[in-house]
């Protein structure tokens, strides 16, 4: 019981910090967002450029893999599938 309160008064000399959210920065206004400078619609074009640019390098990617995997042989496309017969065997059986 002694032990107990001991270390209650030894916990209550020890400083604690407090994580409590402290106003050391003046509050955010509209005032403080940046403003929009220039054209948009030359930003947006050059992103677009950019953004095409890469589509197309991955499309142009994709396909030379299928060709090349398809020339070495990786790939199986069953092109080769067979003709149907004429006539189908007859499986019955006639008395």
């Amino acid at each position: 019981m002694q032990a107990a309160r001991l270390f209650r008064q030894i916990g209550a000399k020890i400083p604690r910090r407090s994580y409590a959210s402290k106003d050391i920065f003046p509050p955010t206004t509209m005032n403080d967002l940046p403003t929009p400078k220039g054209d948009w619609k030359t930003n947006y074009d050059q992103q677009q450029r950019k953004h095409n640019r890469d589509l197309i390098l991955g499309v142009v990617t994709l396909g030379a893999t299928l060709v090349y995997g398809y020339v070495n042989g990786y790939y199986e496309f069953y092109n080769n599938i067979p003709d149907l017969p004429d006539t189908p065997p007859n499986y019955r059986v006639e008395n």
